[in-house]
């Protein structure tokens, strides 16, 4: 009808209401965006608005709503129907929440607390967490981890696992769970990097393998409630849920990365070494280490894990957050 347009794009999802969106519950995975149009054109604002609302409720939907919004636009503008795409003026909304800023300590001290009182029932969360503020990879790298990426935890004498960084969680577009794909989408060819554990990040993740009990080393690290590789929303729900109205609420997965590259660069005055535990190509060869695996290869491993102990939480170690479970899934 005049004045309102409807997009259909991508695939349905549980309701994420704000004032503009409305998205159906079953079938064929379907977003539906009615648009005011004024004056006969669809206004950047609006869906610069759309997008903020999104990410509100839940910052990774937003980011990829952005992606397939200015593909969409950018092709019903080359057929002719946009003189200039809509969404050539609309930012990213990464930019938007916390932008790029560390937590400082208090900061990553009250967002603990919360993940441990409010997220309860999903086990995973707490260590997955620990494991994107211990280590400064990507979500999308922490989800696919399994426990053969993790190496020495098996081994008490080692005080220092060592992670190997080689995946990547993927949403297939037409459908179905998330699954490993083993390449990253970042680095060079999509390389595996390897990068030492702080101690405390070590002995958290040996623990919950004991507690988990895997029955094999190909399993997941961080397994949902119906035992499957984390979903990204899922996550972002969680996130979402432990900082909700709370002084940390701005916080975002990349809130995350940037406290770990903004400690090592304060600490060793060299962002390079942030660089190399990021994993960026360009910092690969620097603060490193040597790993030999079962197979007898040598890998070079990014060392900061001294500098990384100080972003500790101060009552992790206090004791585990799982309610008594043995199965931290559930």
């Amino acid at each position: 009808p005049m004045g309102s347009l409807d997009l259909v794009l991508g695939r349905e999802r549980p309701t994420l209401t704000r004032r503009h969106v409305n998205i159906l519950p079953s079938g064929p995975l379907v977003l539906r965006i009615r648009c005011p149009l004024s004056g006969g054109s669809l206004r950047p604002v609006f869906l610069a608005d759309y997008l903020d609302d999104i990410f509100d409720i839940v910052p990774g939907v937003a980011s990829r709503h952005y992606v397939v919004l200015s593909g969409t636009f950018k092709m019903l503008t080359l057929a002719g129907l946009f003189d200039v795409s809509p969404m050539a003026p609309v930012p990213r909304p990464e930019r938007c929440g916390g932008g790029q800023r560390a937590l400082f300590p208090h900061e990553r001290d009250q967002l603990y607390e919360l993940i441990c009182e409010r997220v309860t029932r999903t086990r995973y969360f707490r260590l997955l967490f620990l494991t994107i503020l211990g280590t400064g990879i990507r979500p999308g790298e922490a989800f696919p981890l399994w426990w053969s990426d993790v190496c020495g935890l098996d081994d008490i004498t080692v005080e220092k696992a060592v992670l190997r960084v080689g995946a990547t969680a993927v949403k297939p577009m037409s459908g179905g769970p998330v699954f490993r794909q083993n390449k990253r989408k970042h680095g060079k060819e999509g390389a595996a990097y390897y990068i030492t554990l702080p101690r405390w990040l070590t002995a958290e993740l040996r623990e919950y393998k004991r507690l988990c009990a895997p029955e094999s080393e190909d399993t997941p690290v961080f397994l949902s409630r119906l035992k499957r590789m984390v979903e990204p929303m899922g996550a972002d729900q969680n996130l979402m849920r432990a900082r909700v109205g709370s002084a940390v609420d701005w916080v975002t997965w990349g809130n995350l990365r940037d406290t770990v590259a903004t400690h090592v660069v304060g600490r060793t005055g060299d962002r390079q070494r942030a660089s190399a535990q990021l994993g960026h190509s360009e910092g690969a060869s620097v603060a490193a280490s040597h790993y030999i695996d079962q197979a007898g290869y040598v890998h070079v491993v990014v060392d900061n894990s001294e500098v990384l102990e100080e972003l500790a939480p101060s009552k992790v170690g206090a004791k585990l957050e799982f309610g008594g479970s043995v199965n931290p899934s559930e």
